[in-house]
Order: C-alpha cells, then structure tokens, then sequence
C-alpha cells in the first residue's frame, strides 16, 4: 500500500476570488495605494514597477510578484516612463503561513509563470466560459500559493541536479519561453530581446528550442504568428491588410511571401479552401 486515503487537511484554502483586474501603466501613470480586507497578488507581466510597503521599496518584475495582507498597504509606483502591465488578484483566505510572505518579493520560476498564464486564459473569453472555470481558476491559485510557501520551506542543497529533474527543469524553462512569445504574437521580438526578457542565455535559448522544438527559436517563432493568422482568417472578422498589421509584419507582401513559405498556400488560397471545406 503505497498511500491510503484520508480526509485531507485543507492548510491552505481560498474561500473565493475577490476579482483579478489588468492595468496597463504608461507615462506619468498615478502612484495607486492599495488597501481592502482582502488578500492581492501583484504580477508584473511586462516592465518593471515598484512597490512601496513598510519594509522599504522593492522593485517587482516579471521574475517575481507580491503578497498585500488584509491589515497592510501597498503603494505602486512607475519604475521609469517605460510602458508596464499589472494584474492584481483579490482574493480571501485564512492561511497563516502566507504571512511570512507579506508585503516583500517573492521570486517565481516557470512552474509559477505556467500557474498564473492558465489562471489568465480562463477569464479571456467571459461570453463562453467554459466547464468549472471558476473552479479551475482558484485550484490555479491555490496551487501557486502551495508552491511559494513549499518553496520558502525546501532544504538548499550543493549536490548535483539529477539528470530527470534537470530535463523536468529545462522543459518547463521551453514552456515558460513559449508562453511568453504566445503573449508578445503581435511583436517583432528579437533574440536578443527573448534573453533579456526571460533571464536565459543565448546558447541555453537555442539548445532547448533545438531540442523540443526541433528548429530555431525565430523559426517556431514565424510558425506561431502562421498559425495565429490562420486562426484569423478562419475567424474572418479582418482581412489580409489588418491581419498583416496586427501580427506585427512590415507589409502585406511580406506577410504573403511568409504565408506561403510555410503553408504552400497564400492567404487567399487558404481563405478559400476553408469557404470550401
């Protein structure tokens, strides 16, 4: 017998999402002080903010988020004049052992960034919510609350990382950098630009899309942005022009030329065959 059921002890538990609310900061957005009597989670999906609490002004980024407590405030405030976005999640809970994680920086990896994006894409679509959504949405919480406080707690060893667990490592890491460019579809992103972004080298970058992927990291990321403007025009709500423009191509022409290199079919012929299909 390798474990019997029991009744578990629920240690941490979520009576409800309070709401999970998006700002988009730009130039000389207002300092906003946060208070309520409820729990919230600040990310930083893109940009760098600061938060101000009693322990001092921290800075937040996209490798870390926050905790406010029910009985503290929390000031946000601009880094520079850079474009920034925030979700904050209001939520109600009773566990004791996130007070240790109050009001400091709370560093996150790629089994954290996974929790927060499937937490995301269930309220994306709120015409047509889908199965126990809601459920779903606070199990995602709660576990990304497990997580940290299981993090805080772990033994810090010096031996070497297994061979299993460095591959379970390097897959959520290949994960973690396909979210991110699921997130920037509509950007021109640059190698470069997917390093600084997501804290990985050069070399570690190529290898895991070399590996999992099979091709290049620009080469999968043209195929996304194929993919995302066939979803397009099987939607047919734009047209070529204003597909070409929101995934971020220089011109139609181009878009065309690219469309077709990997489909063998140009938009048109694509648009077509689903009419007919």
């Amino acid at each position: 017998m390798l474990y019997e059921g029991s009744t578990p002890q629920k240690e941490l538990n979520i009576d409800r999402i309070r709401f999970i609310q998006s700002y988009d900061y730009s130039q000389d957005f207002p300092t906003e002080k946060r208070t309520g009597d409820f729990w919230e989670l600040f990310y930083v999906k893109k940009g760098c903010l600061n938060a101000v609490t009693d322990s001092g002004i921290h800075p937040l980024s996209k490798t870390s988020l926050l905790l406010r407590r029910p009985d503290k405030s929390v000031e946000i405030k601009q880094d520079s004049t850079a474009p920034a976005s925030l979700i904050i999640i209001a939520f109600d809970c009773t566990c004791t052992a996130l007070d240790a994680f109050c009001n400091k920086p709370i560093p996150i990896g790629p089994s954290e960034h996974r929790l927060l994006h499937n937490l995301m894409l269930e309220i994306q679509d709120d015409t047509s919510a889908a199965f126990a959504s809601e459920q779903l949405m606070l199990l995602y919480l709660q576990l990304l609350l497990i997580f940290i406080v299981r993090s805080e707690y772990s033994e810090l060893t010096l031996t070497a990382t297994p061979l299993s667990k460095r591959l379970q490592n390097e897959e959520e890491l290949f994960q973690s950098v396909v979210i991110y460019m699921e997130e920037h579809i509509c950007s021109r992103l640059t190698i470069d630009q997917i390093c600084h972004d997501n804290l990985i080298g050069r070399g570690l970058l190529q290898k895991l899309f070399s590996d999992y992927a099979g091709c290049g990291i620009i080469d999968y990321f043209s195929l996304m942005k194929i993919n995302t403007a066939k979803k397009l025009i099987r939607e047919n709500h734009m047209n070529f022009s204003q597909i070409a423009e929101h995934l971020g191509y220089n011109s139609i022409h181009y878009f065309s030329r690219h469309f077709k290199n990997l489909t063998g079919l140009t938009p048109s012929e694509y648009a077509a065959n689903v009419r007919t299909s």
